[in-house]
């Protein structure tokens, strides 16, 4: 493509947007050991490098042109306006550059708050600096390609360059699932609340939308993001906002799911059981040293709400409990069955998915589903694990193929769940 003679800024955001989302993006070689004791500076300079490394082969490839680099990147104090830089000629408001990164157009620099990278370096480990540095440079990427479109487009294809980007450098060392987890919780933590118009002029994209795209780069390289700036693959199947929803009663949901195996010629689970006071029976009997929020006994799911109930909303709960009851539908996970941990709980997000998209399409017994439910169910999947309920763990799956899963179930149907066999 022609080189564009005007480069275009980025939208500032939030760092927690930005990290694998917003404005950021990830390190050819993320190691959090690596980086953990490193100065900040050191580390922004090696990230910088390697993305503007991995631009160097693929502009050429993607947009047929040579890469214009980023030269600089400059730091300042979210703390002390003073030290605050003009970005397209013009010093913002202050909101702006607080534990924010930025892509100047003008002065074609990156700057980013040297305070906020510090603790988000703290909070999610130096992989999440490079998350954000290379996003930023995506949108230098875009304004040299002379991409045009709406802001949620191209905050989705810069996700989508970064999980390009991540997949070559974990590829390199082994993957390690722990580190690109932390960098897609960061992701979370920074997109657009459920149910987020989608032509907001300034959004960044869900939950689900934001992992997808960093999906979609991961799994399928750069060539997969090129029509994100006008035609991002948004989330079609799930109803829009507005429709009556799922109120959050395991009960409900209990009921819908029974409804939603039963038409797939499984048996329905025997019972789903509240740990509390008037329920003491939990989950202390199956010999864990600690004793967790949720299990299955005996073909008895039994969840403990109060722990289970976070920042995920009614899903926090809901989520663990339709895994495990999707886990009791494909196979007794308390029997010491051979079927590995992974398989079944990749097969169990994907079940999730395909019971979500059913529920939007059609209600399920009292259970009516949107795209909020669905942004809820990815948040809840950051914070817990169906392999875990399984006693032949055999290894740990990564929360990006986890959201894969459910993202194959949403589009495809538990058809498509790969789960013949599992039971």
């Amino acid at each position: 493509m022609r080189r564009s003679p005007t480069r275009r800024a980025c939208s500032v955001a939030v760092l927690a947007a930005v990290l694998l989302g917003s404005c950021g993006r990830t390190d050819p070689h993320p190691s959090v050991q690596r980086h953990a004791d490193a100065p900040l500076s050191a580390v922004v300079r090696q990230d910088m490098r390697s993305v503007a490394a991995f631009w160097r082969r693929k502009m050429p490839v993607l947009y047929g042109d040579d890469l214009d680099p980023v030269e600089r990147i400059v730091a300042y104090r979210g703390s002390t306006p003073r030290t605050f830089p003009r970005c397209n000629g013009v010093l913002a408001d202050a909101s702006s550059y607080v534990d924010n990164a930025i892509y100047c157009r003008l002065e074609h620099v990156i700057a980013y708050d040297a305070e906020g990278f510090e603790r988000m370096r703290a909070d999610h480990g130096p992989l999440a600096i490079g998350v954000v540095v290379a996003h930023e440079y995506a949108h230098a990427v875009q304004a040299q390609a002379g991409e045009r479109g709406a802001t949620l487009g191209l905050e989705l294809q810069a996700d989508c360059f970064s999980g390009a980007w991540a997949a070559t450098g974990t590829a390199a060392r082994s993957k390690a699932p722990a580190d690109l987890d932390a960098a897609l919780r960061s992701l979370l933590d920074g997109a657009d609340a459920g149910g987020s118009l989608v032509d907001d002029p300034e959004g960044h994209g869900s939950s689900f939308d934001r992992v997808a795209a960093f999906s979609d780069g991961f799994h399928a390289g750069g060539s997969a993001c090129l029509t994100y700036d006008t035609d991002p693959p948004l989330l079609a199947p799930i109803a829009s906002v507005g429709t009556p929803r799922w109120d959050g009663s395991i009960d409900s949901l209990t009921d819908a799911l029974g409804t939603f195996w039963s038409t797939q010629g499984s048996r329905s689970v025997a019972a789903v059981t509240a740990v509390d006071d008037e329920h003491p029976d939990g989950c202390g009997s199956i010999g864990a040293s600690t004793v967790p929020a949720l299990c299955i006994v005996g073909g008895v799911v039994r969840y403990d709400d109060a722990r289970l109930r976070g920042a995920a909303g009614r899903w926090s709960v809901g989520y663990p409990v339709a895994a495990a009851y999707g886990q009791v539908a494909l196979a007794q996970p308390d029997t010491g069955s051979k079927i590995g941990a992974s398989r079944i709980a990749l097969a169990t997000d994907c079940a999730v998915g395909a019971f979500v998209a059913a529920a939007a399409s059609d209600p399920i017994g009292e259970v009516r589903t949107d795209r909020r439910d669905l942004d809820e169910v990815v948040q809840a999947m950051a914070g817990f694990d169906p392999a875990d309920l399984r006693p032949n763990r055999d290894g740990d799956v990564s929360l990006l193929d986890r959201v894969e899963a459910l993202r194959v179930g949403v589009r495809g149907g538990l058809d498509d769940c790969a789960i013949t066999g599992a039971g």
